[in-house]
């Protein structure tokens, strides 16, 4: 006997996208639903026994009239099929003070892991045999420190085992990134013998194979450009003997393209410039996978390091020139282009050691950096007032992002605008 399901995670149902203009807000929001349709249409045409849910459905407890009736149609869709849904509950969703049960008429399809104590759910096929366990516990408050793993159940007897949670895997890739919600390492999950874990909270796509198959399929649909990529979830199949089939199936028709763009020291024209940036644009894009179905892409380039051009690229009417000339000839939805890190091309070393108001100011900068007291007592009064009321650590942060390319912005003020001469 094989249990068939569907693993995602991380939908973000009203996601407010906030600093956009209200037309891309519309697409966006758009885009998210149509990813869970897509989960739903897959998991009916696979014919699985359950879609699993690790949790982060809802970006917060404020639900639109849209979200639930849409919601509410996916979810019978599902259960017309006699599809189960299991949904555990996250940060962004938590048990607590979330009130879904007052807006949303949840079918009877659908199990909701509502206490922080592991649950174990039989899954039956259609002749009413056992085909596996599933296994979940749901977040109570938004900031749920505790380890729930460790609540759960360890394997018994041949069925398999199937882990629902939203958590953050300590030993796994970019764990410092992310907050420590229901912390857990791989052999909390290991130990429990089980046959896959689906999990949440990381929105990036991940996998560990050893003892046990421990998934994050990311989240369903990228919003921001911190979410590049092509976006989806899992089909997974699993035996009575414990043996997996694993596919990792594209959700989203949307994707996020972030990059960062250098070597323009030799550029100083705008057909020149145009041309290459438009080659490193299209070059990342022939690597989208074509079965992927992107037909909406986001693109922002970060432009860094020396320009002789860097006068004319720190006008945002050019900027937004080309951004709309680019964008429509590369036939993408959005382009940014960050000239923030972009640098006229003064040899600072040249400046350096010589008996003059440039060398000192680049000797300064030097010490600053590797003096953080020092550091402080340049900062302007209502900075360095902010780090004496006990916020010293995320000063010193932003003060150090000031001083990332500062050698340069102030040989800029000394040579060419003040008309300094040495």
């Amino acid at each position: 006997m094989v249990f068939r399901f569907m693993h995602i995670a991380d939908i973000h149902l009203d996601t407010p996208f906030q600093n956009r203009d209200e037309r891309l807000r519309q697409v966006l929001g758009e885009c998210v639903r149509k990813s869970f349709s897509a989960s739903v249409d897959l998991a009916i045409e696979r014919k699985v026994h359950a879609l699993l849910i690790a949790g982060d459905l809802f970006d917060d407890s404020s639900l639109s009239y849209r979200t639930v009736k849409f919601l509410q149609r996916e979810l019978e869709r599902l259960g017309e099929k006699g599809i189960e849904v299991f949904y555990s509950p996250g940060n962004h969703d938590p048990i607590m003070g979330n009130g879904y049960d007052k807006v949303i008429n949840w079918p009877d399809n659908v199990h909701i892991f509502s206490s922080p104590e592991a649950e174990s759910v039989p899954v039956l096929d259609e002749n009413g045999r056992l085909l596996a366990y599933v296994v979940g516990a749901g977040h109570e408050r938004r900031a749920e420190g505790r380890n729930l793993v460790k609540g759960f159940p360890q394997r018994m007897g041949s069925v398999p085992y199937v882990g629902l949670l939203h958590c953050l895997l300590l030993d796994g890739q970019g764990a410092g990134e992310h907050e420590r919600y229901a912390p857990c390492t791989r052999w909390d999950l290991e130990e429990k013998g089980y046959a896959y874990w689906a999990l949440g909270h990381i929105h990036r796509r991940m996998e560990y194979r050893d003892n046990t198959y421990i998934v994050y399929p990311g989240n369903i649909c990228g919003r921001n450009f911190k979410e590049t990529g092509v976006k989806g979830g899992y089909y997974v199949e699993v035996n009575d003997m414990g043996t997996l089939k694993v596919e990792f199936i594209p959700l989203s028709n949307n994707i996020w393209i972030d990059l960062e763009i250098c070597g323009l020291e030799e550029i100083d024209s705008w057909p020149s410039f145009e041309a290459y940036l438009t080659s490193c644009v299209t070059e990342k894009l022939e690597e989208i996978p074509s079965y992927a179905g992107i037909n909406m892409v986001f693109v922002r380039l970060k432009l860094t390091g020396a320009s002789p051009m860097y006068r004319e690229l720190l006008n945002w009417e050019n900027i937004e020139a080309m951004e709309e000339d680019m964008a429509s000839d590369l036939g993408l939805d959005s382009l940014e282009i960050n000239t923030e890190h972009i640098y006229s091309p003064i040899k600072i070393d040249d400046y350096k050691g010589g008996p003059h108001l440039a060398s000192y100011t680049l000797k300064l900068i030097e010490e600053a950096k590797g003096d953080e007291e020092l550091l402080i007592s340049l900062a302007p009064d209502p900075i360095a007032r902010k780090a004496v009321r006990g916020s010293k650590v995320e000063t010193l942060e932003y003060l150090k992002e000031l001083l990332e390319g500062l050698e340069n912005e102030a040989l800029v003020h000394l040579i060419e605008e003040d008309g300094y001469e040495i």
